[in-house]
């Protein structure tokens, strides 16, 4: 039995538009709830467009923009339009009772959730992953027990076409620059991102990072109560001190003290943020000081993830690190700052409108290996900056080899492959890049 956002599906003409991983799995939702469903990809012919007309709803996918030509038809039309994000929160079973925290962000999202859902499991508490890390909400939401936790990593995609997302607890990471040739300009990236806190209530929880210039942007609007972390001081909620990570919910209590870095299995800045965002986010799903104990331990026994600063293997004195999923300037510099050293960057591959000059100034970075379809682009901004270290190549391969021989003729340690760009170029996914990275690393 479904609430009244879907119980009239049955029997109804539904088109999903977006045929890739969430477009199906929305289209299988559809047909469980009595729709007649069809699918397809956003690339109809003019003369199929007409089609449209036929249908009482469509529902858009994420990979499909908002302002998709048949989105606008079916608009123009009066025909219902829904994301597959609204489409599967619509499709609560009644006596759902869990929580859904949602995360957003431009890098480490995917950590965040991951890091959430070790430390609630590690608690006892039945969670589920989805969205743009796991799975789609559509392919799992029926099957929730009704005290599931949602984790839900909330892309730019998906959040665009969103009317009905009401999180109780909300996480935007951080902002950078990335996705501007689907929002076009950075303003609407952002608002894209806030969207996440649109219908949040008194009783909800925002999270944000006080280190972000585009935090007070977003704290402003925020209907729910605002908690903070930072790295660099104290604030309400969570916080680095010296060596020790610490929970400040009350400005005339002390903070509590909850593990020390050394405790932690990830290092470098960007995953001690990200410890932070989870502490407080699972903090707040029992809102009480006596699971201190138990969030230490959660958080403590938390392990990285595949393709994010993920160590390979160590051969001949150089050690090889994948970190495919830096799909963006910002969290490729993040990559560069978590190292100890200095190290040899391979990174290039499909454009995403991103300049790349704060790359060649990173103390860290010593000599770059360049692929990809913006290889000229990257080859331009470090010649802009006199960054003469650097060595264009054909394909991963040839890089990963060039990578080596620069790594053994300096006396560098590390050789990281962190793209600063989308995979498209060669690859299906970031996944499949950094899988290839990977075994040709373990073939030398």
């Amino acid at each position: 039995m479904q609430n009244c956002a879907t119980n009239n599906l049955s029997g109804k003409r539904v088109l999903v538009v977006g045929a890739g991983r969430a477009g199906l799995a929305a289209f299988a939702l559809l047909e469980k709830l009595g729709a007649r469903a069809a699918l397809t990809d956003s690339a109809w012919g003019d003369s199929r467009i007409a089609c449209v007309s036929g249908f009482d709803m469509l529902v858009v996918s994420p990979g499909v923009a908002m302002d998709n030509e048949l989105v606008a038809l079916a608009k123009g039309a009066g025909i219902s339009v829904v994301s597959e994000l609204d489409l599967s929160l619509g499709a609560k079973p009644n006596g759902f009772s869990g929580r859904i925290l949602a995360v957003t962000g431009t890098n480490g999202k995917s950590s965040v959730v991951s890091m959430i859902s070790q430390s609630l499991s590690s608690m006892g508490l039945n969670n589920k992953i989805v969205g743009n890390f796991g799975v789609p909400l559509s392919a799992e939401i029926l099957d929730l027990k009704p005290d599931c936790n949602i984790i839900l990593e909330a892309s730019s995609y998906m959040l665009e076409g969103s009317r009905a997302l009401k999180p109780d607890i909300a996480i935007i990471t951080n902002i950078a620059k990335d996705h501007l040739k689907r929002h076009k300009t950075m303003k609407n990236y952002v608002s894209v991102k806030a969207k996440i806190f649109e219908n949040m209530y008194n009783g909800s929880k925002a999270i944000l990072n006080y280190d972000c210039k585009y935090t007070p942007e977003f704290a402003k609007k925020i209907k729910a109560r605002v908690f903070y972390f930072s790295t660099k001081q104290k604030v309400l909620g969570a916080y680095l001190k010296d060596d020790g990570l610490y929970l400040n919910l009350n400005p005339y209590t002390d903070s509590l003290l909850v593990c020390r870095l050394e405790q932690l299995k990830l290092k470098g800045l960007h995953n001690i943020e990200n410890y932070l965002a989870s502490l407080l986010a699972c903090y707040f799903v029992f809102n009480n000081d006596y699971v201190i104990e138990q969030l230490a331990k959660g958080l403590t026994s938390a392990r990285g993830l595949t393709h994010r600063t993920e160590l390979v293997r160590a051969h001949e004195n150089v050690t090889y690190i994948n970190d495919s999923k830096a799909t963006n300037v910002h969290s490729t510099i993040s990559a560069l700052n978590s190292l100890s050293e200095k190290c040899v960057l391979i990174l290039g591959g499909a454009d995403k409108g991103e300049c790349f000059k704060d790359l060649f100034t990173n103390p860290n970075l010593a000599y770059a290996v360049v692929i990809g379809e913006n290889a000229g682009k990257i080859l331009s901004a470090a010649k802009a900056l006199g960054f003469s270290n650097i060595l264009n190549v054909e394909n991963l391969e040839v890089a990963i080899k060039g990578a080596t021989e620069f790594a053994k003729q300096k006396g560098i340690k590390k050789v990281l492959f962190s793209p600063a760009s989308a995979s498209f170029d060669r690859y299906k996914n970031f996944e499949e890049r950094g899988e290839h990275f990977k075994q040709l690393v373990l073939d030398l």
